[in-house]
């Protein structure tokens, strides 16, 4: 697991520990910042990678949150990985991350498959990443 603390203060982290929960057999984040977890059970080929992600209550700024794939080196200054992300004004986005420095693969673009958090502040979106022998989709569903 790799936490990211926000130094911005245009988006700051919550306070609190990093939680996990059993949720339906897998981990739940429960966590008040961003982070990476990483599993080394698949490397290369073929692969589809899902989650589903529920938004309970809004936050005062876009958060984007979703699946983070293709990474190496999670633990050091030279991470690597894409990211596929939804926010809760109902846009997507791809990006890059290598190091430091991210790169926009896709950039925030609005969707009506993005749920927004409805009257109770809830939205739940359910993301895919199908990585094929020559393109890669990204997905997302009701």
């Amino acid at each position: 697991m790799r936490v990211d603390r926000s130094t911005e203060a245009s988006d700051p982290d919550a306070p609190g520990d990093i939680k996990f929960v059993p949720w339906s057999g897998l981990p739940r984040d429960k966590s008040p910042s961003g982070g990476v977890l990483e599993s080394d059970e698949y490397r290369g080929g073929r692969l589809t990678l899902k989650g589903t992600f529920t938004l309970m209550k809004p936050s005062g700024h876009n958060n984007y949150y979703g699946l983070v794939f293709g990474g190496g080196s999670l633990e050091g200054s030279q991470q690597s990985y894409l990211y596929f992300v939804v926010a809760q004004n109902g846009t997507w986005l791809i990006k890059r991350r290598d190091g430091d420095a991210t790169s926009t693969v896709s950039p925030k673009t609005p969707n009506d498959a993005v749920k927004k958090p409805d009257a109770g502040g809830k939205s739940t979106n359910a993301l895919e990443v199908r990585v094929g022998a020559d393109k890669i989709d990204f997905v997302v569903t009701a």
